[in-house]
């Protein structure tokens, strides 16, 4: 079995170091903010990776906090496979209310990080997520967790990043180095900005070298 995202992740690694700058940036544990979403423009862009190791980044460093993960891409998950967890249940049963809380959250190799993972193929993951039970969630892992981070499908093919955000405090948009098109970045920051979501800012994810993570397949 592969070794999970938390065992291969080191602390003194450039990434990092760039998650804690970015963790800094944003303000999040002095301004208040609890919850966040993380996407990109479009794939391919890395924002389930940058998402882990941002939530992984929060609890390290944060160790009487509780910080949870909820991975709301139910299009292409790949937060089980990042902490080697079942897939389900998970964020899709919890929103028929075919699991509960206590199920669907699970436990990962550090004991201060939970995630809650994609759950089961949906079919219409917009449906799903246009669920008021959504509202419901969120209020009630803020009951529980110091610290929310989501990760969503990209902004621009999906309308799931604008369901989901409405939902937290804000988002921070992840572009690639030499990938991400200006003209992408800028139409993904309008349709957040126009539905009223607060912009964290930007998590510029540069990573072209091999283990610069410190994490290496």
């Amino acid at each position: 079995m592969r070794g999970s995202v938390i065992s291969k992740f080191k602390e003194d690694s450039p990434a990092a170091s760039q998650m804690r700058r970015a963790i800094r940036n944003i303000k999040m544990a002095v301004n208040g903010i609890r919850s966040i979403l993380i996407t990109s423009p479009a794939r391919g862009d890395g924002k389930s990776l940058i998402t882990s190791l941002l939530a992984l980044t929060l609890a390290r460093d944060n160790p009487e906090r509780h910080v949870l993960i909820i991975d709301c891409d139910m299009r292409k998950p790949s937060q089980h496979l990042l902490f080697n967890i079942s897939r389900r249940p998970g964020l899709s049963e919890l929103l028929v209310e075919m699991t509960d809380m206590d199920e669907a959250c699970r436990e990962t190799e550090m004991e201060n990080l939970w995630l809650i993972p994609s759950g089961g193929e949906a079919k219409s993951p917009e449906q799903l997520l246009s669920s008021p039970r959504v509202s419901d969630l969120v209020r009630a892992c803020r009951t529980y967790f110091d610290f929310i981070v989501c990760d969503s499908p990209p902004v621009l093919p999906a309308n799931d990043a604008i369901l989901v955000g409405t939902h937290l405090d804000g988002v921070a948009l992840v572009v690639r180095a030499y990938k991400t098109q200006r003209g992408e970045a800028k139409k993904a920051l309008e349709l957040l900005r126009s539905s009223g979501i607060k912009i964290f800012g930007l998590i510029a994810n540069d990573i072209e070298v091999r283990g610069y993570y410190g994490y290496e397949s």
